[in-house]
């Protein structure tokens, strides 16, 4: 991100998800790393997002995927 890179995260579950969101809030305050978790029905302009579900893949430059099995290429590139 401090590139200008749009990093998508995907977490595996849900508790995952907040747990990653908790742990980037409470970095020391010099390392923080701005981020929002993932609401399609919201505009989203925090350079990291972070999901649960690959079907929720919004514009990136970088996908990080966290999950236990590979996400379908056509899901990614569409």
């Amino acid at each position: 991100w401090k590139e200008r890179k749009k990093v998508f995260v995907i977490c595996e579950t849900l508790a995952e998800q907040a747990e990653l969101d908790e742990k980037l809030w409470t970095l020391q305050d010099i390392s923080f790393i701005p981020h929002l978790k993932f609401d399609s029905s919201q505009l989203q302009v925090a350079p990291i997002l972070i999901a649960d579900d690959y079907h929720a893949i919004a514009e990136f430059d970088i996908l990080l995927n966290l999950k236990n099995k590979v996400i379908p290429k056509d899901s990614i590139y569409t």
